[in-house]
């Protein structure tokens, strides 16, 4: 994988801005080249549904994605799919011969600033919004009308019918959550059973922390956070923990021997299921995750990832939402 940005070793934090694309957004328009040359535009393939990929040719997991890429365009061209690989780095020559070993067989633009096409680095940058840098490789999944259904960032050929079934779904579109916006409701239970959704915890300061044991940011984090919580509960803070991508009995153990005063939730019935997709919805991108909501029930921001000292910007984010 390219990491351009590495979520998982350092503290990315974000505060409001207009320019984070999530569920139910639209993509603002850019310029980019095709492979024989032309200037093209986003705003061209309106009225399509539209896989629109990232990527680039130091990035591993952005050509192992190839070959589902190119059975996701034979199986639905022919239902108004456009499959488009936006490569944001790379020039012409070395995009060319990678379409040749890839036997890519969908469209592909790249960006050559020469020419006025857009700086996607510093727009991935934006719509991301984790802050410094951006990930690749990395995806939106858009309706006709141009609105994101949600982005999506590793998959392979055994994901290429469920991806169908998303572009193609009529259900109406998930708005995403990212700082600015209401938090969204969930259902799950506590560890002794106890089913809980937001409007348990709406018009209180609450911490939703999304973390896994096997994550090792995430073990180094718990006992901050756990202090924080300790420092802040008498003031209203709640901190809900959101075990992410793995089983109960399994985050039980590690917090057996790690305990903490904080309430830990799962999903109901397929809880690894339920919580990535959860994570997913609202926009995750690498845990641990911490979003900042307000007695007002919006995000007021949130931090992806944690680093040494980390902490200590978290702390002022409680004292924002207080």
């Amino acid at each position: 994988m390219k990491k351009i940005l590495v979520i998982l070793a350092f503290l990315l934090t974000f505060t409001a801005r207009a320019e984070i694309l999530r569920g139910g957004d639209s993509i603002p328009n850019f310029f980019a080249t095709t492979m024989d040359s032309k200037t093209v535009e986003y705003n061209s393939v309106i009225g399509k549904n539209v896989f629109l990929f990232f990527w680039a040719a130091d990035c591993t997991d952005c050509l192992d994605e190839m070959a589902a890429l190119n059975l996701l365009n034979t199986n639905y061209k022919d239902k108004g799919l456009r499959v488009i690989g936006v490569n944001v780095s790379d020039s012409p020559n070395v995009i060319q011969t990678l379409v040749q070993q890839k036997s890519i067989n969908f469209e592909i633009w790249y960006t050559n600033p020469i020419r006025g096409d857009t700086d996607l680095n510093k727009k991935l940058e934006e719509w991301q919004g984790f802050g410094e840098g951006f990930e690749l490789p990395w995806a939106f999944i858009t309706t006709p009308d141009g609105i994101i259904r949600r982005y999506v960032q590793y998959f392979d050929e055994s994901s290429v019918e469920r991806l169908g079934k998303i572009i193609f779904s009529t259900d109406p579109v998930a708005k995403g959550i990212k700082p600015g916006n209401d938090m969204q409701d969930f259902k799950l239970r506590t560890n002794d059973g106890k089913v809980v959704s937001w409007s348990d915890y709406k018009g209180k300061p609450v911490i939703i922390n999304f973390w896994g044991s096997w994550c090792p940011p995430c073990r180094a984090e718990m006992p901050k956070l756990n202090a924080l919580f300790d420092k802040y509960k008498a003031s209203g803070l709640i901190v809900l923990g959101i075990n992410y991508a793995e089983t109960p009995d399994v985050a039980e153990k590690y917090l057996a021997a790690n305990p903490i005063n904080y309430v830990v939730l799962y999903g109901l019935n397929d809880p690894m299921q339920e919580t990535r997709a959860l994570f997913s919805a609202w926009g995750g991108s690498g845990v641990p995750w911490n979003l900042f909501v307000g007695k007002d029930g919006k995000v007021s921001s949130w931090v992806f990832g944690y680093g040494p000292g980390s902490e200590i910007d978290m702390e002022q984010k409680i004292k924002d939402i207080l």
